[in-house]
């Protein structure tokens, strides 16, 4: 995944790019394929003091704990896999904004434009 792949500007967190990464992704991925995908975005550890996997586990786990991934233990492997979660029977995800939200946004952005139009 490249720096381009991410939507506008590349998210600045950790925690960002990792649901960015997850939310892309239609499978199971573990925290070293996580990684990679960090890695090829161009994401910057520098500023990092502790290992960087360690980091990823701890983020995809409270990504998880929110209710906003999926975890699922791989024994053969021996690792946590996680996926973003599936669309509900509404077709929202965790993160997506409750209907009424986008009929707020739709109405704010319907007066803005009536407002521009009486201008000209």
């Amino acid at each position: 995944m490249s720096l381009a792949a991410f939507s506008g500007e590349m998210p600045k967190t950790l925690t960002d790019c990792c649901r960015e990464i997850l939310s892309r992704n239609q499978g199971w991925l573990s925290a070293l394929q996580v990684r990679q995908s960090l890695h090829a975005a161009g994401f910057d550890f520098s500023e990092y003091k502790s290992n960087p996997l360690s980091s990823i586990h701890t983020t995809l786990k409270r990504i998880a704990e929110s209710d906003q991934a999926e975890t699922r233990y791989d024994s053969r492997n021996n690792e946590n896999l996680y996926r973003w979660k599936q669309k509900d029977s509404r077709g929202a995800t965790p993160t997506d904004p409750p209907p009424i939200a986008d009929k707020a946004v739709a109405a704010i952005l319907e007066s803005r434009k009536r407002a521009k139009d009486e201008k000209k």
